[in-house]
């Protein structure tokens, strides 16, 4: 695709910008610290974060202070809120807030790239689909303290720098997107695969490659994979295998080898799940076919046009997780996020189209988009609307809330053996062992060492604390006496075993 002329920015366009600026930013940070920790990857990540910084380690990751050999990503997004943590505090924003920021950063990155490259059309539509699409707020991505944010901006930006190379044939750009081929590693490990797939495809399909010197090809590799290697060479001399070989072995053996088809049926079944998602791929393919008519696509020139790069930028992610065992809708937010790309460049491109056109035909071309984007408009504005209410209206549980207040000021109670005992527990069938979220929480706000046991456990381990729910003190009022409550709550107590 050729580049448009941008219009100049007129006032109308301002207002546009700063209101959708406004949504997206309300919707990243709102509640951003009064929202519950969810179980598994975020509650991972942060307890690797957490335990990083305690026990001066930032190397090895561990869970519950014992080595993790499940949660086999590497550790850039750990060093992310390590250092959140080490400035604003021990909290769940500042656990959430590097991801909130790479996820700023690849809003704006690529609302500014569409606005230089394609018009503001182009800039406004992207802008105001991905305010509508929740999910990617809500679920993985942009306020969840895991490695989703940090690998999409690395994936947007790595994109970004290949449309530069092409535009201006600077191999800098070629480096700069292997380089963030490296920190998309070092954030979610080979699930980086795709962008050096689309990397090396865009640069053979659109013979970028014969205009690349010998030392262009040692730089490339350099910058795409001297990161990765010293990361890995320090892990090694930490622990040889026990790490880079599980991980190897599960990331890329177990996903290749037991390969299904359940991941288009994931895919697919996401897909037709989501309002918003069905609307992009209306909006898209809509504006494709008009262009088509229109004769301003050229599909014989597409390998010498930006096309090619957009259409792998959608093509190669979605491929790679069609094809493996497991494939959970977040991993497809690449391929979304590509799809609202695209339809910033469609759009922006279908109203340029129209204002080349005169007599009838423009006349009936016009009034039909403009009835479609007011239709679209309306749809969108209330997603975006609903987005809103959700994220207004966020809180954290009971047990979460217990951890966080019960013992604020109560600082000599902190740091010691910590148990827990609830009738409801999503993690474990037994009430007394912890789930990961509150793991963390307890971690972040009682410099807590949970440990999993009953009362009996409890009983016999001197200077430890207990939160139970009040239904399972009642229920144990026997047993319970013999300790101290030193704080309440409507649904808690905090029990010491003093020495």
């Amino acid at each position: 695709m050729k580049n448009e002329k941008k219009p100049l920015i007129v006032i109308p366009t301002v207002i546009l910008y700063v209101l959708l600026s406004g949504v997206f930013l309300y919707l990243t940070f709102c509640n951003l610290n009064n929202v519950s920790i969810e179980n598994w990857d975020e509650a991972r990540h942060g307890i690797s974060a957490y335990e990083m910084l305690q026990n001066n380690n930032f190397i090895e990751n561990t869970y519950n202070y014992s080595k993790d050999l499940w949660n086999l990503k590497p550790p850039l997004s750990f060093w992310a809120e390590s250092a959140s943590m080490s400035i604003f505090g021990y909290s769940f924003f500042a656990l959430r807030l590097p991801s909130a920021l790479c996820f700023t950063l690849m809003f704006f990155a690529v609302s500014i790239f569409l606005h230089r490259n394609y018009g503001a059309v182009s800039a406004i539509v992207f802008m105001a689909v991905f305010d509508s699409f929740g999910d990617l707020f809500f679920e993985h991505f942009g306020r969840s303290g895991d490695a989703d944010a940090l690998f999409n901006l690395f994936f947007v930006l790595s994109v970004i720098f290949l449309f530069y190379e092409r535009k201006t044939h600077k191999p800098i750009y070629l480096y700069l997107s292997g380089f963030m081929f490296s920190l998309a590693f070092l954030s979610k490990s080979f699930h980086s695969a795709s962008i050096m797939g689309i990397i090396v495809c865009f640069m053979l399909l659109s013979g970028e490659f014969k205009k690349l010197k010998l030392k262009d090809y040692i730089i490339f590799f350099l910058t795409s994979f001297l990161p990765v290697l010293i990361w890995a060479f320090a892990r090694f001399l930490y622990d040889g295998f026990d790490f880079l070989g599980v991980m190897f072995g599960v990331d890329v053996v177990e996903r290749t080898e037991y390969a299904s088809k359940d991941g288009f049926f994931v895919f697919l079944s996401e897909t037709l799940s989501y309002h918003i998602v069905m609307l992009i791929l209306f909006i898209n393919i809509a504006a494709a076919v008009l262009l088509v008519v229109l004769k301003k696509i050229d599909f014989k020139n597409i390998l010498n046009s930006n096309a090619l790069l957009y259409a792998l930028y959608l093509i190669i992610p979605a491929s790679v997780y069609l094809i493996t065992k497991s494939a959970a809708f977040w991993y497809f937010f690449p391929t979304f996020v590509g799809l609202i790309f695209a339809s910033g460049i469609l759009y922006g491109r279908l109203a340029n189209s129209l204002k080349s056109l005169d007599g009838r035909l423009k006349t009936v071309l016009t009034a039909a988009v403009v009835l479609v984007s007011s239709a679209a408009a309306i749809f969108l504005a209330r997603f975006m609307y609903s987005n809103a209410v959700l994220v207004s209206s966020y809180s954290v549980n009971a047990e979460q809330s217990a951890i966080r207040t019960l013992l604020e000021d109560k600082d000599k109670y902190k740091g010691k053996n910590t148990y827990i005992y609830k009738t409801k527990n999503s993690y474990s069938y037994k009430g007394y062992e912890w789930e990961q979220a509150d793991i963390l929480t307890a971690e972040l706000y009682c410099d807590a060492h949970c440990k999993n046991g009953d009362i009996d456990n409890f009983s016999s381990d001197k200077d430890s604390v207990m939160f139970i729910d009040n239904e399972l003190y009642e229920a144990n009022r026997t047993k319970m006496s013999a300790f101290s409550v030193i704080s309440q709550s409507s649904d808690y107590k905090v029990l010491y075993n003093g020495i």
